[in-house]
Parts: structure tokens; sequence; C-alpha cells
């Protein structure tokens, strides 16, 4: 017995007199990224003994896909560990855990929607700040003994360590005594010592300093004393 079905479109349906509709192609888009190339031209900057700032310049390839950010790793003995935990967005990071004097390693890996990619060069330095301390002045030139004190005066270091002097650390003792007492801490280069005892020699020494602390001490300036009778210099 044969039973009548309706079907619908233009294409000819076996086993009856009509047609049926077909469904349009789709057409499907698939859009494959790889992880981005490293980071380039990566950078220590404003490095002092405690702290850094690391910069770079995104991947010349992004492999396909927008960068997402970046992570910081810092070599561990023979691990690289990761300095932030969250994405860094910006092409910067500061840097504030540093010990004086050790070694660091730093290299920079970007991420996008397919991963993180091939780390940077690694970037290494020691920690330490740009600058050291002053140089070592001359002895301190004795001017005048009286009974108000000893007038001294003495000049700059040569050399300021790559940073300006911020003061001087001025000591005085007893001729024969091992140990030094600061006199004065100020940034004149010249000052009265006061209440030195009569008939007693006393020899001076100066040391600069700046930002990254004191300098060696000069030599032993001559000895002075303060008599009513005369002055010794």
């Amino acid at each position: 017995m044969f039973s009548p079905r309706v079907c619908k479109g233009a294409t000819h349906c076996p086993g009856c007199h009509s047609f049926y509709e077909t469904a349009p192609p789709i057409l499907l888009f698939i859009c494959i990224a790889d992880p981005p190339g490293p980071p380039i031209n990566v950078q220590v900057k404003d490095l002092t003994k405690s702290s850094c700032t690391l910069t770079w310049e995104p991947p010349e390839n992004d492999g396909g896909s927008p960068i997402k950010g970046y992570y910081v790793e810092r070599r561990s003995g023979s691990r690289w560990v990761k300095i932030n935990k969250k994405l860094q967005k910006k092409c910067a990071l500061d840097i504030d855990d540093l010990r004086e004097g050790e070694d660091v390693e730093l290299r920079v890996c970007a991420e996008n929607e397919a991963g993180v990619g091939q780390p940077s060069d690694t970037c290494a330095f020691k920690a330490k700040d740009p600058f050291s301390v002053p140089g070592k002045p001359e002895p301190p030139v004795i001017e005048e003994v009286t009974k108000e004190g000893a007038s001294l005066s003495w000049s700059p270091p040569t050399k300021d360590g790559g940073s300006p002097i911020t003061g001087y650390i001025l000591e005085m003792r007893r001729v024969g005594d091992v140990k030094w007492q600061v006199a004065n801490k100020d940034k004149d280069t010249k000052f009265v010592v006061p209440d030195l005892t009569e008939d007693v020699d006393y020899e001076f020494r100066v040391a600069a300093e700046n930002k990254a602390g004191a300098g060696p001490p000069s030599d032993p300036s001559k000895p002075a004393k303060y008599s009513k009778y005369f002055k010794h210099l």
C-alpha cells in the first residue's frame, strides 16, 4: 500500500515523486595560534644594592595571538622561579628584594592564548649601588690653636665615588692613643675643635661621606697642642 509523504526542497527524493530541502553548507574557520616568541632587549635600570627595574620589549613574533602579559623569572640554583604570580601587562617590573653583592639572573616570558612562550635571553648582573664611597681626603690642616680650640680645614677628596659628597666626619685623639673620637659631623670643610686640654698633643683626621656611606679616613694631621705660654703646630 502506497503512503504518500511530503518532502520540501529542490532535491529529488528517492522513492517519492517530490523534492526535499537540503541545509546550506557550514563553513568552519579554525585559527590555530602558537605560543609567542621570546621578549627582546631585556635591561636592568635604576640598579641599587637592594632594588632594580627590569624592562623589555614585546616579542618580534606574537604567535598569531595578542600578547596577554609577561612573567619574569629568576634563577634559583638550577631552577627558574616566577617573581610575579600574576601576568604583568607592562613591559617593566620593579624588584625590591635584592641582597647586596649577590649575582642575579633574570629572564622574561610572554603569554598569549596558546600559552607561555620561549624565555628571553638571560639578563645577569650584581646587586650593588652604581656608586661607591668617596676617596681618602688629604690630612686636615691645623691653621691655629688658641684657648678656644684648634681651627682646622681640609679639602674634598679627589674622588667622590660617583655620588656627591654629603658631609665629613672629623675625628681626634691624643697622640699615642689608639682610639679615635668623633669631633664633628658637618658639610663644611672647616671646624674649630673646642675644649682641648692644655699642654696635650692632639692629632686629627677626616673622612668624607656620600650616599654609599663613609669613605676611608685621611692620614693623621701634624700634632698640635695649646699652652698658655706657646702654641705648638
